[in-house]
């Protein structure tokens, strides 16, 4: 009768486990750091539009010197790139 002397080779269930349940926490991990980024993209761009909006408002304040009644009119007296022939104006003296 022969036999066999060759070890055996391979993981055990022990071993596949305990990588299958490191790859879940990991993955968990990464899922949870990147569910909010939507949420802060979304919030940046409506920042930016807003801070677009504010711009125009103060360049049709600035030219027209009134507020706009509405958007409408916002849209339609603004330029798409302002320019100021006497140059920058200087708000200073509003703020103080």
């Amino acid at each position: 009768m022969k036999y066999n002397n060759k070890t055996q080779s391979g993981f055990t269930l022990l071993e596949v486990l305990m990588v299958v349940a490191m790859l879940a926490i990991v993955g968990g991990a990464i899922i949870t750091n990147y569910s909010g980024l939507d949420r802060k993209a979304a919030t940046s761009t409506g920042v930016h539009s807003l801070s677009g909006i504010n711009n125009a408002i103060t360049v049709f304040q600035a030219t027209e010197g009134v507020l706009p009644n509405n958007l409408e009119s916002l849209i339609a007296a603004t330029p798409v790139n302002p320019t100021f022939e006497d140059g920058i104006p200087d708000n200073s003296a509003e703020d103080a």
